[in-house]
C-alpha cells in the first residue's frame, strides 16, 4: 500500500509540474506574440512617416519629376527599402533611411537613389 501511495504522489507531482510548465510556456508565447505585434505596429508607423517625408521631398523638386503612373510612395517605401530581414533589422534600417531623408533632404543618398530608380523627368 505504501508503494502505491508513493506512486500516486509521484504521478501527482509530475502532472503538476507538466501543467505549470505548459502554463508558463503559454505566458511566454503570449508575450512574444505581443512583442511581435508591437514591432509590427512600430514598423508600419515608421513606413508611414518615411512615406510622408519622401512625398514632401518629392514635392520640393518643383514638379520636374513624376512617379511612374500607378506607383505610390507607399509602394516605394515597401519595395525599395524593406528587405526580408528580421523585423528589428527592418526597423533599424528604415530608421536610418528616415533619418537620412530628414537630415539631408533632397541631397541625401537614399533620395537620390529613389530619383535614379523611379523618377521620370518632365521636360
Amino acid at each position: 500500500m505504501d508503494t502505491q501511495f508513493i506512486s500516486y504522489v509521484g504521478v501527482g507531482v509530475i502532472v503538476s509540474v507538466a501543467i505549470f510548465v505548459a502554463f508558463k510556456a503559454r505566458q511566454v508565447f503570449k508575450l512574444r506574440t505581443i512583442e511581435k505585434q508591437i514591432h509590427e505596429l512600430d514598423l508600419e508607423r515608421l513606413k508611414q512617416k518615411t512615406e510622408y517625408v519622401l512625398e514632401r521631398l518629392w514635392g520640393d523638386t518643383n514638379g520636374n519629376v513624376k512617379l511612374p503612373e500607378g506607383l505610390t510612395f507607399k509602394e516605394i517605401v515597401e519595395n525599395a527599402f524593406i528587405i526580408d530581414e528580421s523585423i528589428q533589422e527592418e526597423i533599424i534600417g528604415l530608421n536610418k533611411i528616415n533619418f537620412d531623408l530628414i537630415s539631408n533632404g533632397a541631397g541625401g543618398s537614399y533620395f537620390v537613389y529613389i530619383l535614379d530608380v523611379y523618377a521620370h523627368t518632365i521636360l
